[in-house]
């Protein structure tokens, strides 16, 4: 967690575990760096179609996970060859577009900056 409760001896707040600069992701959405886990909520899914168990027995994961890594090491040899890699879906990046222009163009008035950012989300 980011906050702690008064709990010290003396009224003071400890360190929290993970810094702000930690978990703070307006810089990576203004250098449109990724700022999202939809990549590893993909990647999680796809494993977990790919067993069709909750439980799979020990070779079966094996062999599940070995054909997981030469896909994987397929994608990045067709990356490292030149083609280029899998598009967002027009979604997201609309979504993205209208976060970073509320990001570099803030409004004078926090509140409705606030609305914004809340509506664009929700939207």
């Amino acid at each position: 967690t980011s906050l702690r409760k008064i709990n010290t001896p003396n009224n003071t707040r400890r360190q929290p575990t993970f810094s702000i600069e930690f978990w703070n992701i307006h810089t990576s959405t203004t250098q449109l760096s990724a700022c999202t886990n939809n990549s590893v909520e993909a990647w999680h899914r796809r494993i977990g179609c790919a067993f069709q168990c909750v439980h799979p027995t020990l070779w079966s994961f094996l062999q599940k996970l070995i054909h997981e890594e030469h896909a994987t090491h397929a994608d990045i040899v067709h990356i490292n060859s030149g083609e280029a890699p899998k598009h967002k879906s027009k979604t997201n990046e609309r979504f993205e577009r209208r976060l970073l222009n509320l990001l570099l163009h803030p409004h004078d008035d926090i509140l409705m900056q606030l609305n914004n950012i809340a509506h664009n989300i929700c939207s």
